[in-house]
C-alpha cells in the first residue's frame, strides 16, 4: 500500500512539474545574482586596473 502511494505521489509531482514547464516556469530557489548585478560586476572588473607587482618573484 505504501509503495502504491509513493508511486502516486511521484506521478502527481512529475505531472505538476510538466504542467508548469509548459507554462514556461520552473521551480527551485531564485537566483542570488541578477543579470543587472552580473553586468555591473563584470563592468567594474573590466575597468579596474591590474594589481601592481611590488614583489616580483
Amino acid at each position: 500500500m505504501a509503495e502504491t502511494e509513493r508511486e502516486n505521489i511521484r506521478k502527481w509531482t512529475l505531472e505538476g512539474l510538466d504542467t508548469v514547464a509548459r507554462k514556461g516556469k520552473y521551480g527551485g530557489r531564485p537566483p542570488v545574482i541578477t543579470d543587472d548585478m552580473l553586468h555591473t560586476v563584470l563592468r567594474r572588473k573590466a575597468l579596474a586596473s591590474p594589481p601592481s607587482r611590488s614583489n616580483p618573484p
